[in-house]
Parts: structure tokens; sequence; C-alpha cells
């Protein structure tokens, strides 16, 4: 976790801040007091001062000019560190900030919603790549006109830095490190073949090797500006870049960040792909679901991030709003510990599947804007082949589970139910879960902890029984069912260990037959169902509320908004 409140507070001086200090000079200035023109006529230091005030203020009109996009949020960003990134604040202005090598391209669905197809890559940063006949090495090339910020040329020794910065300041059980040698099947860094070509080698044959690299945690860095804020003690500059951008490649630049209240990006002029269409992002933070829906009733912002499904439906039909919604990959669940009793027990963990009303949940929570999850893998926007559907799962069935709950030899001590207390809907869903459990005589407790609390305690896997939501950010069930569900591993919140599970998935990592990989992997479904680690619920679909004269959004699978590929239309 990041402690956001005891970092300095970095406030850049803007029009507003100019004009105070122009109208403090004013009044120091006695109005009509010809000795005081008088002396700024005749003093040539005081003409340049004067100059160079006004030039400021020009300057800074200059910076507020053109089209703005003023977005209410409910958070702050945690750290600016790529590899360090996991809160999806975070993760959303770094994919403003920088390119990655890849994205995705994008395609539209027959209900004329657009996605970026998670089956077929884009370069960013990557121009250009070919496979050897033996699957593990490709040759890339780097794309020429990409730069920094300040114009510095992105280069192949650039790219080779970001492999190695983040092999070595992860570990090798989290983070980037992880995800390379795992995900990507990546175990060193590429070589140099000339400035704007690299040769990538790996071990074996992936599927994954090139799509895991749209992950915003690939972002490409200039290496010499972290270099020059690296202390000793720590080479890598991981407190710097906590904080700030290091060179920057992506289509907006930081400007601004007042620390829990505003953070404003401008439009990178020189942009490889052309300037974006959106001058100036604005992020309020506010903190208040219900402000930020009357700051977008009202007009006064153009897009609000963070509603739950009642604020949703408040601001559906007002006149000027649009919402987006798409059917998300984003899991529902509540995570049962598996090596603590009562959940150390698979009976038990079965009865509590059974006496969940689920479409109760989806109904009263979601108000119908929600997919059942029948297992680990539900469809998505554009439907997946690994998705086993109704194929599997429970329904609901009381008498089934007071039959399981007797056989699991549960001895009736009240559980104790975990929620993020800043998310609403997973309120809902604990009141009605109690109150599910309360019919098969199981009481349960529920303990609303902070944010910053629960995340604590969920990655420490102390958590015995809690809502929560996954997001893959990779179409694919090595990916998803590894970070899950794989002994030991990653965001594993649950603990739960099967070791035909992990076999499945350390082959599924190499496996090239598409054919194989569904048979293996449906069959891993149905056993992780079977065992039942999760309380599989729903899929809510994603939601989006805006003004309706912001076009071209775009869903992408990580559900991170890219700014560049907004406009806004002449009329609201």
């Amino acid at each position: 976790m990041f402690n956001r409140d005891t970092r300095d507070r970095r406030v850049r001086l803007g029009a507003l801040g100019v004009l105070a200090l122009v109208m403090l000079l004013a009044a120091a200035c006695a109005p009509g007091d010809p000795d005081e023109v008088d002396d700024v006529e005749d003093d040539p230091q005081a003409q340049e001062e004067a100059g160079d005030s006004e030039e400021a203020q020009d300057q800074d009109a200059e910076s507020t000019e053109g089209s703005t996009l003023t977005i209410a949020i409910p958070d702050d960003i945690a750290t600016l560190n790529p590899p360090d990134a996991t809160s999806p604040r975070s993760n959303i202005a770094l994919v403003q900030l920088y390119d990655s090598p890849f994205t995705y391209e994008h395609v539209e669905l027959d209900d004329g919603t657009v996605i970026g197809d998670s089956t077929a890559l884009e370069g960013l940063i990557f121009e250009e790549w070919e496979t050897e006949d033996d699957g593990q090495t490709y040759t890339i090339t780097i794309r020429e006109d990409a730069a920094f910020h300040d114009g510095e040329p992105i280069t192949a020794e650039h790219v080779h830095y970001m492999f190695e910065r983040s092999f070595e300041t992860q570990d090798g059980e989290s983070g980037s490190n992880w995800y390379l040698t795992n995900v990507s099947g990546i175990t060193e860094p590429p070589e140099v073949i000339d400035e704007h070509t690299i040769e990538l080698s790996v071990e074996q044959p992936s599927q994954l090797t090139m799509r895991s690299l749209t992950a915003i945690q690939m972002g490409i860095l200039d290496s010499q500006e972290i270099e020059e804020n690296a202390p000793e003690d720590d080479p890598w500059a991981n407190a710097w870049l906590s904080d700030n951008v290091a060179g920057g490649s992506g289509p907006y630049e930081l400007v601004e960040w007042e620390r829990d209240q505003r953070v404003v990006f401008e439009a990178n002029a020189d942009y490889w792909r052309g300037a974006p269409d959106i001058d100036r992002i604005v992020w309020e933070i506010v903190p208040s679901a219900s402000e930020r829906v009357q700051l977008l009733q009202a007009g006064e912002v153009d897009m609000v991030e963070g509603l739950g499904p009642d604020e949703i439906a408040a601001v559906e039909g007002a006149d000027g709003v649009d919402i987006v919604s798409v059917p998300s990959q984003n899991r529902l669940f509540l995570g049962m510990n598996n090596t603590v009793a009562p959940y150390d027990d698979q009976a038990f963990r079965q009865a509590v599947s059974h006496a969940v009303d689920y479409d109760e949940l989806i109904q009263e929570v979601y108000g119908g804007d929600a997919e059942r999850l029948h297992g680990p893998y539900p469809e998505g926007p554009a439907g997946s082949p690994h998705s086993l559907g109704d194929e599997i799962g429970y329904e609901t069935d009381l008498a089934e589970a007071e039959r399981l709950l007797e056989e699991s030899g549960y001895d009736g001590s009240p559980v104790t139910l975990s929620i993020d207390n800043s998310v609403a809907e997973h309120e809902e869903v604990a009141v009605r879960v109690q109150s599910f459990l309360a019919a098969i005589d199981v009481d349960v407790e529920i303990d609303q902890m902070t944010p910053s609390v629960f995340a604590e305690q969920r990655n420490e896997t102390t958590l015995e029984f809690f809502v929560d939501e996954s997001l893959s950010w990779i179409d694919d069930p090595a990916y998803f069912l590894s970070v899950n569900f794989q002994c030991g591993v990653l965001i594993n919140h649950v603990e739960y260990c099967n070791e035909d599970i992990d076999a499945a998935i350390e082959e599924g990592w190499t496996e090239m037959d598409e054919d194989v990989r569904q048979e293996m992997f449906g069959e891993a479904q149905r056993t992780i169902v079977d065992e039942a680690p999760w309380v599989f619920i729903a899929h809510p679909d994603f939601q989006l509320a805006m003004r309706d004269h912001v076009e071209g959004y775009v869903h992408y699978i990580d559900e991170l908004p890219r700014y560049y590929d907004l406009s806004l239309s002449d009329d609201d």
C-alpha cells in the first residue's frame, strides 16, 4: 500500500495564481500614484520585469486554451512507478503518460460499442515484430518517431532498460519480475541489435509473450532521467518515480498534481500518433459519489468515474447525460480462505455457494446490469471461447445447502464477512448474503473496513470471508487461473491450492494448440468450481457516465480509459 498523506504536496501556479499575484502587485502600488508609474517607466529593470510578467501570463493563458475534459474522480494517484502500480487510479494515469510496447486493435461490435480486441495486437513503441520458426526468438523494430515528452528519441537501449529495471526492482514472487517470467516467459532483457532493433528470447514458445506486453507496467521510461534522480541507496529511483514522470512517452503530460484535490494532464503536441483531440484533461478529486453525480447533472464536469449502480440509475436518462455500458470480464465473488475453518471444508464452501440467491443480487444490487458468473471465466463483451457458461456453477438450493452444511461438521460459530466500505454495492451484497446464510442457520457479522485496511489484510491473506472483485488484464485462462488460483501466487487471496490445477497452468503457458488448451482449461475450471474456493456471483457491466458531447470511448479489457481515443463535439 502507498501512504499518500505523508508525501509533500506539489501545487502548480496556474492562471488564477498568476492573476492573484498581479492583483497583489497592483494593490501594492496605490492606484493613481504617478510616482510609482514614473518609477517603472524610468527603470529599465522594472520594465524588463513587467515584460516578463506579461509574458508569463500570456504563456499561462495559452496553456489553458483549447478543449478541456473535466472528470470527477473518487480517489488520487497512489504511485507513478509502473512496476508498483496496482490501484486503478494509478494505472489510468500511467496509460496517459507512457506508451507500452503494444495496445489492441479497435473493433466495433454489432451494437456499436467499440472495444480493444484482446486477440489482435497493434504496435505502439514496437512498430514491427517477427517470430522465428522455433517460436522462441522475436526480432522487434522500435518505432523511430517515438520520443519522450522532451523530444528525446526512444531507442532500443530504453526498451532494454525497461526490462532490466522490471527484473531488478521486484522479487521473484511478485510484481513485474513475476509477470515477465511467468506470463511473458521472458527471463532476461532483450539483446540490443542496433538503435531501433532488439532481439527478445524466451525459453519456450508461448501465446502470451507479445500479448503480455500490452500492460502499462511495461511502459517505456527515460533511463537517463531515472539515473539522474537515483540516490546510492535507491539505484532504480523507486522513491522518486513514485511521485514523478520519467520522461513520459504517451499522449499526455502531467502538468499539475495537487494531492487529493486535482490532477491536470496536457496534450503532448509532438506525440508520434498525432496530438490528442482534447488539449487538457482535468481530474477533480471528489470522494463523494453523490457530489460527483450532482456535478455531472449540472454540467460542471464532463465525465464521472467510480459510480455504483444506484448513482448510475440516478443519472440515467438525465438531460445531456450518456451512460456507456459494456459487458465486463470483472468477476464479483465471495472469497473464502481455504486454510481457515470453517472455510477449509469443501462441503461448507459448497453449502455457501448453494445458499446464495444469485438472481436477487443481480437484480436488486445491480439493477439487472450484470450477468451471472458460473465459474472462473465470464464471456465478456465479445464472447470468450474459454468460458463454459452455465455448463458449470451452483444454483440456489437451500435444501442442498443445509445437507452440505450438516455434512461439513460446521460447529455453528458466527462468521465474519469483510467488505471495503468505499464500495456501496459490496455493502448491499454483504447484507443480502447475511440474510441468505441466516436461512441455513449461519450467523454472519459484517466487518466494514476502510479501503486501505481491507486491501492490506486481503493482500496478507488474513481475511477469512470477504466480498471482492477480480479483473483479468489478459483474456487467457492460464493468466487468470494463475494469478487467482495457483498455489502461493500473487493475488491468490483465498490460499486455494491444487497441484493438478498448477500443472495445467504451467502446461498452459507454453501449449500452442488451442484445442488442447480448451480441453485442459475446461477441466481445470470444472475442478475449481467443484472445490468452490470462491462463490462465483456475477460480472457486472462496466458503466461510465458522461455528458453527451464526449465521443469516441473505447472499452479495453483492463477497463482503463485511454483519453487519446476521446473527442468533444461542439454542442452539449
